[in-house]
């Protein structure tokens, strides 16, 4: 199995690009989100996954490893083929899929193409156990705080809602929607609202 490539970007399609490595040309097909981080004429690292099928054996590459992690596990949904995967993962950043999926958020799960609330639901069942053991809040939020400090207000937030007795995952996800609304907020009113948010 291929686990990385390490060579120069030598095309960049709408849904797949090539890289090449030691003369040899490797297709891979990509969320929106890595291939616009790759450059033609630019080295590159792609994580990739071998997707092995009776009549075919394709190549799925990421600019990051968590995003093949969660690749990886969206595929092992019933209905959650490769192609659906990268739609959703070029609908979302790797950490809001993950918030959505832990807040049992259908409606943001089913902006991803091919993704109907019927699959999102499935989605979400199958997968929010999964999510939860993960340490959500260790990735970027989507709104991307400026600052170290409201980094800081963020994190002490999420921990004053787990303290009061709220899943961190739940807590990261609506800290973050209400900064991104906010973000220079100050904590009390951060929490103030999350906690009207939250019922």
């Amino acid at each position: 199995m291929i686990a990385y490539l390490k060579g120069v970007v030598s095309e960049v399609e709408e849904s797949s690009a090539v890289i090449e490595v030691n003369g040899i040309g490797y297709v891979f097909y990509a969320s929106t989100n890595t291939l616009q981080n790759l450059c033609v004429g630019e080295a590159a690292v792609i994580y990739t996954d071998l997707v092995v099928r009776e009549d075919s054996h394709t190549l799925y590459g990421f600019k990051e490893k968590n995003e093949r992690a969660l690749f990886r596990l969206l595929t092992t949904v019933q209905g959650v083929g490769p192609k659906v995967c990268l739609g959703i993962l070029s609908s979302l950043k790797v950490g809001d899929i993950y918030r959505a999926i832990a807040a049992a958020d259908v409606k943001l799960i089913s902006r991803a193409n091919g993704v109907g609330p019927k699959l999102a639901t499935r989605i979400i069942s199958e997968l929010k156990g999964k999510v939860n053991e993960i340490n959500i809040d260790a990735f970027p939020v989507a709104s991307s705080v400026p600052s170290a400090q409201a980094g800081s207000v963020f994190s002490d937030a999420v921990s004053a809602l787990v303290h009061l007795g709220y899943q961190r995952s739940d807590a990261v996800f609506v800290v973050d929607k209400v900064m991104s609304g906010n973000p220079d907020a100050e904590l009390s009113d951060i929490i103030r609202v999350a906690l009207k948010s939250m019922g």
